[in-house]
């Protein structure tokens, strides 16, 4: 997986969960509530939840947490280079989608704040 795999990625993770971020909170604003603190809100959970999935791939995969399972349970085969290349770029998928999120939301924050100061 090359730099623009990962980048693509991490791009459909992001306009997946916005596009259903924004179909949710067009749903909720008809029920009364506010669509824009919602999508915010939904944005900025989605970028911690991608943010802790990226940390726990990364740790599992540690050559610490490694060498506790093998002496835990007595596994001596090693790990193949190539699937902690693999890991490596599902932990960078994920990482970059979180912090895509993240830049997101601090925009529409942005956004949110000069429009209010304005009117």
């Amino acid at each position: 997986m090359s730099k623009v795999q990962i980048l693509s990625a991490a791009f459909r993770i992001v306009l997946i969960l916005s596009i259903v971020d924004g179909v949710t909170a067009a749903c909720a604003s008809l029920f009364g509530f506010s669509a824009r603190s919602l999508f915010g809100d939904m944005l900025l959970f989605e970028a911690a939840v991608c943010l802790i999935i990226g940390g726990l791939l990364d740790f599992a995969k540690s050559a610490g947490v490694v060498g506790l399972r093998r002496l835990m349970f007595g596994k001596k085969e090693p790990v193949p280079p190539c699937s902690r290349g693999e890991d490596s770029r599902r932990v960078l998928t994920f990482m970059i989608a979180g912090l895509l999120m993240l830049v997101g939301t601090i925009l529409l924050v942005l956004i949110d704040m000069t429009f209010r100061l304005s009117s």
